[in-house]
């Protein structure tokens, strides 16, 4: 097992522009388990990783899902690193509970947090609420004034992960 050290730095005050960031390899920010959440796509831009339709074949010759359980994957790119492309539910299992609101499970690289797909009701979000990145400006557990945040959603569309940042970064995406 190869150990990989990335630095990022986060900020503490996110503060929202006009202009969004995106990066073609897809890491976005980083969710509670130390793993990577990357763009809805694969490698070549257009694939929508959560649309499970394609499988590899595993040491012992058997055809796998190209995502596991927890809708995530090792990459070539960079450096062989697990990362996620959509909601992943062995993280959200560890803060959320059934019926309830969805609590903080990363912050993006622009220090906005990331959240699961329900409001501060315990209510699934309706994704015609979510921008271009998949954020929302709304009341949750940790923010009941409301801040805006990433929202994951559990759907094999471009809206499974965040498309792009709406925060102002400290320093260039990961490449």
């Amino acid at each position: 097992v190869m150990s990989i050290t990335i630095d990022v730095k986060i900020p503490t005050k996110p503060l929202k522009v006009a202009e969004t960031s995106s990066t073609p390899f897809g890491a976005m920010g980083v969710l509670i388990s130390g793993s990577p959440i990357y763009n809805p796509y694969e490698g070549d831009g257009k694939t929508v990783a959560m649309t499970a339709n394609f499988t590899l074949t595993n040491a012992k010759g058997q055809l796998v899902p190209f995502l596991d359980d927890c809708h995530g994957h090792p990459a070539p790119h960079p450096r062989e690193q697990y990362h996620y492309h959509g909601l992943p539910p062995c993280v959200t299992e560890q803060v959320d509970q059934a019926n309830s609101p969805s609590h903080i499970i990363g912050f993006g690289f622009d220090g906005f947090p990331i959240y699961g797909d329900r409001d501060i009701n315990g209510q699934p979000i309706d994704p015609q609420t979510l921008d271009k990145c998949n954020g929302i400006d709304s009341p949750t557990p940790e923010f009941p004034q409301g801040i805006y945040h990433y929202v994951l959603l559990n759907v094999p569309t471009v809206q499974s992960s965040m498309s792009c940042l709406h925060g102002q970064l400290d320093a260039p995406l990961l490449t």
